[in-house]
């Protein structure tokens, strides 16, 4: 298998000698998803900083060996676009500066849209959306653009039980279909658990697990992650996670 990105021995810190994440070594394959799961605040977004290269490693190297789309987790804007102009702004490498999209353009923004069941809103200014259908444009926008590789930071955030669902659909069919490979964080391991193939867990003791999802995701691994006590179950031929919250 081909890797796209992989990571040796990284590390970053913002105060000195305070690191976020240490000795960190993972790779992402061809036609492959990842995920990163750890608690709010711990390093998730700060690593794919550095991933994409809005940060530099403190320590360690990464190597990036296809471009990619990502997607943040907000978007500030200056001006009131409407989400058919956000969608289409993942088109900026197609669409050259000072040039009129094309009806070719805003058909790909507006399947774009359908696929996540957002058509209705494409004439909505973006600021007047929920925060959960802000996500669902700039995911949008993330795969309008047709990279082979996403970098999704907490994609399912602000997000109903529905649209988790659909995001996570579309995920796989992006892998399966499209052949795209795709790393998300995320704080919740249902996410992983349902469609990852390999799992990076960051513990804030600095140490991490990294593997095939199956074996990551284990009642051992995610009990230390949350503090709670957290189960692998079998129902109706499928594994599943169970979080025991004490009374």
């Amino acid at each position: 298998m081909k890797v796209l990105i992989e990571a040796l021995n990284l590390g970053f810190y913002y105060k000195k000698d305070e690191f976020c994440f240490k000795d960190l070594n993972f790779s992402v394959g061809e036609n492959e998803i990842v995920a990163i799961l750890g608690l709010n605040g711990q390093g998730k977004s700060t690593l794919l900083y550095n991933l994409i290269g809005i940060l530099k490693p403190k320590v360690g190297q990464i190597f990036i060996n296809q471009s990619f789309s990502y997607l943040s987790q907000n978007l500030n804007l200056n001006f009131n676009y409407r989400v058919i102009d956000i969608v289409l702004m993942g088109l900026v490498k197609e669409i050259s500066l000072f040039k009129v999209p094309s009806k070719y353009d805003y058909e790909k923004s507006i399947n774009a849209l359908e696929i996540l069941g957002i058509s209705h809103l494409k004439d909505r200014f973006y600021h007047t959306l929920s925060g959960g259908q802000k996500q669902l444009v700039l995911l949008a926008r993330t795969i309008v653009s047709k990279s082979k590789t996403l970098i999704l930071d907490e994609p399912f955030s602000a997000m109903d039980l529905k649209n988790q669902n659909r995001v996570l659909n579309l995920i796989k069919s992006l892998k399966n279909d499209l052949k795209i490979s795709i790393i998300f964080t995320t704080h919740n391991p249902d996410h992983a658990h349902a469609v990852a193939d390999k799992t990076l867990i960051l513990y804030d003791d600095l140490s991490y697990k990294f593997g095939k999802s199956k074996s990551v995701l284990s009642s051992l691994n995610l009990t230390k992650l949350y503090g709670v006590r957290v189960k692998n179950v079998e129902f109706e031929g499928r594994d599943y996670l169970i979080t025991l919250f004490d009374n």
